[in-house]
Order: structure tokens, then sequence, then C-alpha cells
């Protein structure tokens, strides 16, 4: 797998700045790819900090609906997203390549989140000026719709995925 060196954080957390940065670079950055359910989404590859086994969630009472709860993770606390609901997909098994992860803080006073997955795919360089806008789909969280290495994408807006927690 091909290492990644992250961009700086302005880029991470600002899709316009995303946009405007992949034109020096062919129209294309790196996505890491993964199925929920029958469906493969992507989401930007620099924001996703490490991909690990699944880990152990402890539920919150009274929380968001998107938050499935906190996980231990070396000794700090993760935020764990109930993925599958944010982008409408109402399958609650885990399949057996399941996989979490695990983006970078957006911040120094963060709490990190993470989600679960139900396969991981590929890094796949996806062309960003031929990204579809997909506001014809409920979901506000997903940046836009790609066709790229044979296949159908839809990007995760990564900047969105704190603000569903609170």
């Amino acid at each position: 797998m091909e290492v990644l060196t992250p961009p700086a954080p302005d880029l991470i957390n600002d899709p316009d700045q995303l946009h405007s940065s992949a034109k020096a670079k062919d129209n294309q950055l790196k996505f890491v790819s993964f199925y929920l359910g029958e469906t493969n989404f992507a989401i930007y590859a620099p924001a996703v900090a490490e991909v690990l086994p699944p880990l152990e969630v402890t539920p919150l009472p009274n929380s968001s609906e998107n938050l499935r709860g906190i996980a231990p993770l070396r000794g700090e606390i993760v935020a764990m997203l109930d993925i599958k609901h944010l982008v409408a997909e109402r399958t609650n098994c885990l399949a057996p390549r399941t996989k979490t992860l695990v983006l970078r803080s957006q911040g120094t006073d963060v709490t990190p989140i993470a989600f679960d997955v139900d396969k991981l795919g590929e890094i796949v360089s996806l062309p960003v000026d031929e990204l579809r806008n997909v506001n014809d789909r409920s979901e506000e969280f997903l940046f836009g719709e790609a066709v790229a290495n044979g296949g159908a994408f839809l990007v995760i807006d990564h900047s969105k995925l704190s603000l569903s927690i609170s």
C-alpha cells in the first residue's frame, strides 16, 4: 500500500480547498474505498489516520442517533459514528470482513472520529473535476459521486462527519 503524506490541515477540512488543490495534481486525488452493504463509498485518503480491526464500542445514553458510542484506542477515546445511519444504509449487521476507519483529528481539542465499514476496498485515484453532484440523495454527508477504476463511488465529505455527533 502506498504511504500518503497528509496535506495541510486546511486542505483536509475544506472541500473547496480540496477542489482547487486537485487541479494542480492532474485533477485526481487519492481516496480510500470501502463498502457499506453493496454500495461502494470513498473518503479522502489523507483524512484517514489508520485502519483497524473493529473496536469494542460502549454506547452512550442520550447521545445523538448518529453516534454508536465511544471506544478506547491506545489510551484515548474515539467517537464511533454509525456511518450506515448517516448514509441511509439500513443494515445493522457487521460483515465478517469489517474494519474500522479512524479519521485524523480536526483540531487539538476534538475527539477523533471512527466508523466501521463492511469491507475495505483499495486506494483509488478519482478525478475531482468529474465528481457529480448528488443533491438528489438525502444524505448530507456525501460530497459527490465519481466513476473510476471500473466502478462508481459515493464520496463522503469527511469534514461534515464531526458535525453529525453534536
